[in-house]
């Protein structure tokens, strides 16, 4: 109900987006009117987009917090320990291995007998690469290391691979450890797919809210399985209708509550906690906005001095890029899941909000066209090259969702109604 709450005060006051272009302008397209009346966006839909539009503007202005839960995962017949930082404690039963970075201080040793050779080669090959060149460069590419980490909730135990796949993550970043839970990760769920491993969903929507959306009870989105009941993309689902699933003692939880329960029972046991962090970032040993690493590159860029130092702080800066990109997606990537099963309407959206705004020479805009055989991730990471442009996309972004939602009149008479 917060969350709903918070949405809601944002329509009736947008200018606490805190954002310079405040100004609010409503989409006038037919299909929109459509759309709406039949309920395609309806009132949770609105509300992760509003949400997303508040982290978007908070992760700019470094103002966003990571939260989680940070934990140690021992290693089965071994003393050594794996830190392991998770966000979404909630879907630990859900996790189906453990990828560690070639770099990480146990990547050779943890590594069994019969597997050794493998592990090794792949290090050797994977660190001749700089940072940069392996976060631009991930692939899914992974090698076994023949041992196992135990989940500290359920005991089961976890492969443990080497793998860069995910070395532009907040997780990796720190720990250079990565707890894969497949059914309720984008990134996981492709990993999961690669290497055989099995892919347990453990979020599930409360029946209440299934079927058709009623004025009172809007539904939120559902799961998309296959003719056989299995998943064909991760599931993203957080809300307040979902609730924790095939995971013992944290069934039929709320997914708050489950994530409450798992941190309790970590700290009852010794082997983790509850973590929050401010999203900011690191660059010649201090910590800044996205903002104002913008401005901090423009002045580099502009500065005539060459030199091993300033080609150091050119270098440093792409890395930082690619972390902030990183987050970029993990806060928008249920917004595009939700888009992409709309997406000629979205276009067509996205096409009047920029001719409104006389904008339509915006990267948004070319984003947006981009073809279906096209990995979106992939081509903005390519393509938004520096934090200026970052930024500037970001505030595009913010804008048109804010147009979006505030153009859904019917979605968001849904909200207030909850919040009545």
């Amino acid at each position: 109900m917060k969350k709903l709450f918070l949405a809601s005060l944002l329509l009736i006051n947008p200018l606490l987006a805190n954002t310079k272009d405040s100004k609010i302008i409503t989409l006038s397209s037919p299909l929109l009117r459509i759309a709406d009346n039949a309920g395609v966006f309806h009132g949770p839909i609105i509300v992760d987009i509003l949400q997303t539009r508040i982290d978007i503007i908070n992760l700019v202005q470094g103002l966003k917090t990571w939260n989680g839960a940070i934990m140690q995962l021992e290693v089965a017949g071994s003393h050594d320990i794996l830190t392991i930082y998770c966000r979404r404690p909630e879907i630990i039963c859900g996790a189906g291995f453990v990828a560690i970075s070639p770099d990480h201080q146990l990547a050779a040793r943890i590594a069994t007998p019969e597997h050794q050779q493998a592990v090794t080669s792949y290090i050797t090959k994977t660190l001749t690469h700089n940072l940069c060149d392996r976060q631009i460069h991930s692939t899914m590419e992974a090698v076994f290391t023949g041992s196992y980490a135990i989940n500290p909730l359920t005991q089961e135990l976890l492969p443990i691979y080497i793998s860069d796949y995910a070395v532009e993550a907040f997780d990796f970043h720190h720990g250079k450890t990565r707890l894969g839970v497949p059914a309720h990760n984008s990134k996981d769920f492709e990993f999961a797919k690669k290497h055989n491993l099995p892919i347990n969903s453990v979020v599930e929507v409360l029946e209440s809210a299934r079927g058709k959306k009623g004025e009172s009870e809007p539904v939120c989105a559902l799961p998309l399985v296959d003719k056989h009941g299995k998943l064909t993309e991760a599931y993203l689902g957080e809300y307040s209708s979902c609730i924790a699933a095939n995971s013992g003692s944290l069934n039929n939880l709320s997914l708050k509550d489950a994530a409450s329960h798992v941190i309790d029972y970590l700290v009852a046991h010794n082997c983790g906690q509850a973590y929050t962090e401010i999203l900011q970032y690191k660059h010649n040993d201090q910590h800044y906005s996205i903002k104002d690493l913008a401005k901090i590159e423009t002045a580099i860029y502009k500065n005539c001095t060459q030199g091993a130092h300033v080609e150091e702080l050119k270098k440093d800066l792409k890395i930082t890029l690619n972390y902030a990109q990183s987050d970029f997606f993990e806060i928008v990537e249920k917004f595009l899941i939700n888009a992409k099963n709309t997406k000629t309407l979205m276009i067509a959206l996205i096409e009047e909000d920029c001719a409104l705004r006389s904008n339509d020479q915006c990267y948004l805009l070319k984003w947006s066209h981009l073809p279906d055989t096209t990995d979106a991730k992939e081509a903005f990471t390519r393509d938004i090259t520096s934090m200026k442009e970052l930024t500037i996309f970001c505030k595009d972004l913010v804008n048109f969702l804010g147009d979006f939602a505030h153009s859904c009149p019917k979605a968001l008479q849904n909200i207030r109604n909850q919040n009545s």
